[in-house]
């Protein structure tokens, strides 16, 4: 284990108090939660975006190490099917390196609210009507998976349809479990 790694499990219970000490609440110090103007600008977008639920995690979800958004849609079966698998992902592992943002695209807001309400969704849900995320993120099929780390960039895991490493996944996937679980883990 590097000093690094070393002081970053040492100092983790203090990270937030001491952040919020350094910053006078703002959380503008390196390695706190992100403010809007440090994220890459697909973070910034979808923190732009109307929330279905309580979205107030969603600062803390974005500024995670690596961010898996979920694209999907109320009318979309395989979304359905794939949902309870994020749902229980979240509340079954670890939150603190990978942020889970879903996003409802192709949907209306009522819909969208009352999909996050069915699911009781512990992530947040926010709502895309203008299709401004469809196009940043090249979406043609849902659900779509798409992992990223806090500076946009794509952070791959190995598919354990194909084999393939990728940070796109098309298609309902069961997050928590198997392969992918651990792959997803991996990434600490």
């Amino acid at each position: 284990m590097t000093l690094t790694a070393m002081l970053d499990v040492l100092l983790k219970p203090l990270r937030r108090p001491l952040c919020t000490l350094l910053s006078g609440g703002a959380l503008l110090v390196g390695g706190c939660s992100a403010t809007n103007e440090q994220l890459s600008p697909s973070l910034q977008l979808i923190s732009r975006l109307p929330p279905a639920n309580d979205a107030s995690g969603l600062p803390d979800e974005l500024s995670k190490p690596v961010v898996m958004i979920h694209f999907l849609a109320s009318w979309c079966s395989l979304c359905a099917f794939e949902l309870p698998y994020i749902v229980a992902l979240r509340r079954n592992e670890d939150a603190e390196h990978v942020g889970i943002v879903v996003i409802a695209i192709d949907d209306s807001p009522e819909d969208a609210v009352a999909l996050a309400a069915r699911f009781r969704l512990p992530v947040p849900l926010v709502i895309d009507t203008s299709g401004a995320t469809k196009g940043l993120f090249d979406l043609a099929d849902l659900p779509t998976t798409v992992l990223i780390n806090s500076h946009g960039a794509p952070v791959a895991v190995r598919n354990p349809k194909t084999g393939e490493m990728t940070s796109r996944f098309v298609g309902a996937y069961e997050w928590d479990r198997g392969d992918l679980l651990r792959s997803l883990l991996a990434l600490k």
